[in-house]
């Protein structure tokens, strides 16, 4: 069975393991998003007529369980369970208001490489920020839940572009609190039953500033790639590790800092994040293959340029 078919004959088999309720409220259709990477993913939602909005559930996964040889009729009813639960905890959408001055103090940003994403920046609210990164803006609706500000959202409403871009540099760094941690304190505290809160960056004391690599984040693991960006993050990573540092984009949700003084050669570090990225679970989680230097005395964020042919001449 070919994608296409495959993904109509999920909408179908979802359809009937869904209650009626649901149902009620419109038709069940299939909906292509373009994601990170410009990553086209398809998903079932219900289209309803006027106000209203619906989750959205992806099944590009189901479709790889499907190859491997697990039927249609068992992958359905879980992404209908999925569905159901999703339609339960989605807000409001009836009561939720996208006028500027209701959702001005719930916009946020995330990061993304522009070259990898040309196609998506075109239908969406962004700005630029260093070594060829964008912000893309959007709602918070719930805990995980979001609306991506498009450019068809932004007009509808009204949106100023100005006035977005200075209310998520405001708000995503309370949103989202920076940590930053010993990556092997992280690695090991997290094999706990029950793993302590990280610390917030503007907490930091008593740092071991001995450790070859840190973990730069948010709070709550999501997107933390771009607290990098936040006000004076870059500044203070360097005073608490007493140093310049190599910026590693491991993923999108968080980078790996190494302090200069590992003296692990650059393109050793640019080898290690090409290799991550190859066998990334999910390309859209991939932030970028390029490393990048902050330096302490200039205050500077640079891409690094790697000599692969070193690299390649120390593996042999």
């Amino acid at each position: 069975m070919e994608k296409n078919e495959f993904y109509e004959s999920m909408r179908k088999r979802i359809e009937e393991n869904l209650p009626e309720s649901i149902l009620a409220e419109g038709e069940l259709v299939i909906k292509e998003a373009r994601k990170n990477n410009d990553v086209m993913m398809h998903g079932i939602m219900i289209s309803r007529e006027g106000p209203g909005g619906s989750p959205v559930i992806y099944i590009d996964d189901a479709y790889d369980l499907y190859q491997s040889g697990r039927p249609v009729d068992e992958l359905a009813p879980a992404a209908a369970d999925a569905f159901c639960k999703a339609w339960e905890d989605q807000p409001c959408m009836d009561l939720l208001s996208l006028q500027y001055e209701d959702i001005k103090d719930r916009i946020f940003y995330r990061i993304a490489d522009v070259k990898r994403n040309r196609g998506r920046l075109s239908e969406m609210k962004y700005s630029l920020a260093e070594c060829g990164f964008a912000k893309i803006y959007s709602i918070a609706v719930s805990k995980e839940g979001s609306i991506p500000i498009t450019n068809s959202l932004a007009a509808e409403y009204g949106y100023d572009p100005e006035k977005i871009f200075e209310d998520a540099e405001r708000n995503t760094p309370r949103m989202h609190p920076a940590v930053f941690e010993d990556l092997q304190d992280v690695v090991k505290n997290f094999a706990l039953p029950e793993s302590p809160q990280l610390t917030l960056l503007s907490e930091r004391e008593g740092f071991d500033k001995s450790s070859d690599m840190y973990l730069l984040s948010s709070r709550d693991m999501m997107n933390g790639a771009a607290t990098i960006f936040y006000p004076d993050v870059k500044e203070k990573i360097a005073e608490v590790i007493d140093d310049s540092y190599y910026v590693l984009p491991s993923s999108t949700h968080e980078l790996m800092i190494v302090p200069c003084k590992s003296g692990i050669p650059p393109e050793h570090l640019g080898k290690t994040v090409r290799e991550v990225n190859e066998i990334m679970g999910s390309e859209t989680e991939v932030l970028s293959d390029r490393i990048m230097k902050y330096d302490r005395d200039t205050k500077e964020l640079k891409v690094v340029k790697e000599d692969r042919d070193k690299d390649q001449e120390r593996g042999r």
